[in-house]
């Protein structure tokens, strides 16, 4: 019968797709959570799919807080961590424990399976689905007392955990788990932008060539150490350190703590005997990295003198991760491509920090300008800018624009946004528009090309966007500070990778 949910639906959610002899009572209670559930298909936007999927994830959050297992409770608590609060979004719960149901932590979910499903929908936090709500969390509590601890699925995250303390290629594999089974952090959204990756790799230059199953190969194994997944917006290796830490398993969290991780780069060297072999990378970076680990005939790199590849420091030693692209370099090629990265300085050169800017412009981290015009004077006036070079810039044709200096960033202090002066209500911002701020102004949030993340977290902790605050996404019957938190984790989810 379609639309049934299967035990192997269940499985593939869990580590190493084991099956369990609590399968067949979670797999009822899904279909019966899901038939219950489908009266309210076509109400407010709902439909079998988003149903289906609902039932599943409830049920994977019943089986994991039964046994105790620590999945929803990691997430709860670096929620704790970051916000003070258990659950995003939702904060009416009296007492709170994270393995016993929380009507909270449904309203939650049902709240992310709808975003999952409708990345560019906005749901009303208060009456969105309310009723499924009730309805959900009704039958979840019930089941709660009489349902069956999986003692295996528990064993199953202990295995995991300890698994990635094994060895770097352990780890690996832990972490495809995390991006495309584990109920908090997988999701359409992530494979929609492993999707979008795969087919924006270049179909020129040292890529060229590459099969399909390399080309996901590569993406996924990016994807492990450098983007960021789930609705907290963190690496999955940083997802995995949370279990550990939350399940007690100190010495693989510390493990994890400790990786340090270099992205996709050019690398040169001396084709030698040299064991290990030293790589300097486009910006600097010198490691070594054991001949063996590059994985490269003898031969291969003597006639070779350059790479492209990712490294991740793991227990003392550069591990290689994924792809890597031996290179003939010309002489003075590294130099010239090491000249086009955004971070390059000319010999004597300094970058100008976000200090030096401040003191130059008196001390203020946000100028609000009429347009680009203003701007280029301003630019030219405080810190000495040639007209003709900012007539040349992406900044040039903004229309009404702002500038921030971002003090946490060390290489690009200058933001400079367009067109979102009007959502935020400052004393010295003169085109505030409190209209076009309520109507509009939620897209700061979600929109990654609107304003730089750290500039959006500054006006949040600033409380600087008051109509953002009392936007319907958000529940107007938490308090104020409950609304600044879920304003970052509204962006952290929108957002995702570019966080």
């Amino acid at each position: 019968m379609k639309g049934i949910i299967t035990a192997k639906e269940l499985r593939m959610a869990r580590p190493f797709d084991t099956v369990c002899a609590t399968d067949t009572y979670y797999t009822r209670f899904a279909n019966r959570l899901n038939n219950k559930l489908l009266g309210f298909v076509d109400k407010n936007g709902a439909n079998k799919t988003f149903i289906h999927r609902l039932a599943l994830r409830l049920t994977l959050y019943l089986e994991d807080i039964v046994a105790d297992m620590g999945v929803w409770h990691s997430f709860s608590d670096l929620c704790m961590k970051l916000y003070g609060y258990p659950v995003p979004m939702y904060h009416s719960d009296e007492e709170y424990y994270p393995d016993e149901p929380s009507f909270d932590a449904v309203r939650y979910l049902i709240w992310d399976v709808s975003s999952d499903l409708a990345s560019d929908q906005i749901f009303d936090a208060d009456t969105f689905l309310a009723d499924l709500a009730e309805e959900a969390f009704a039958m979840v509590d019930a089941a709660f007392e009489d349902a069956p601890i999986n003692e295996e699925g528990k064993k199953q995250i202990e295995s995991i955990i300890e698994y990635a303390g094994e060895g770097f290629n352990e780890l690996r594999e832990s972490l495809n788990w995390i991006i495309f089974g584990c109920y908090i952090t997988a999701g359409e959204r992530v494979s929609e932008m492993i999707r979008t990756e795969i087919s924006a790799l270049p179909e020129k230059g040292p890529l060229k060539g590459m099969t399909s199953s390399m080309k996901e190969y590569f993406v996924i194994s990016s994807t492990k150490f450098f983007n960021n997944i789930g609705p907290l917006a963190l690496k999955p290796y940083e997802w995995l350190g949370q279990l550990a830490t939350t399940t007690g398993h100190d010495n693989i969290a510390d493990m994890i703590s400790e990786i340090e991780t270099i992205k996709p780069d050019t690398y040169k060297y001396t084709p030698t005997d040299d064991d290990p072999l030293t790589l300097e990378n486009l910006h600097g970076k010198v490691i070594k990295v054991s001949r063996e680990e590059l994985n490269m005939d003898d031969r291969i790199i003597k006639s070779h003198n350059g790479l492209i590849a990712s490294f991740v420091f793991f227990k003392g030693e550069w591990r290689l991760n994924g792809v890597l692209m031996p290179l003939q370099l010309s002489d003075g090629q590294f130099e010239d491509i090491k000249k086009d990265q955004p971070d390059y300085l000319e010999p004597g050169q300094k970058l100008m920090t976000a200090e030096m800017i401040l003191e130059k412009i008196g001390g203020h981290r946000l100028v609000y300008f009429k347009d680009a015009e203003e701007m280029t004077d301003y630019l030219h006036e405080k810190l000495n800018y040639s007209k003709d070079e900012i007539k040349g810039s992406s900044i040039a044709d903004m229309e009404m624009p702002c500038m921030f200096i971002d003090t946490e960033d060390n290489k690009d202090p200058q933001f400079f946004a367009q067109n979102i002066e009007e959502y935020i209500k400052a004393p010295d911002n003169p085109y505030y528009d409190a209209d076009d701020a309520k109507a509009s102004g939620i897209s700061l949030l979600w929109d990654p090309t609107s304003a730089s993340t750290n500039m959006v977290n500054y006006l949040i902790d600033n409380e600087l966007l008051p109509d953002i605050e009392n936007h319907f996404v958000f529940s107007q019957k938490c308090t104020h500070k409950q609304r600044l938190a879920d304003m970052n984790f509204f962006m952290r989810f929108s957002r995702m990778d570019k966080y």
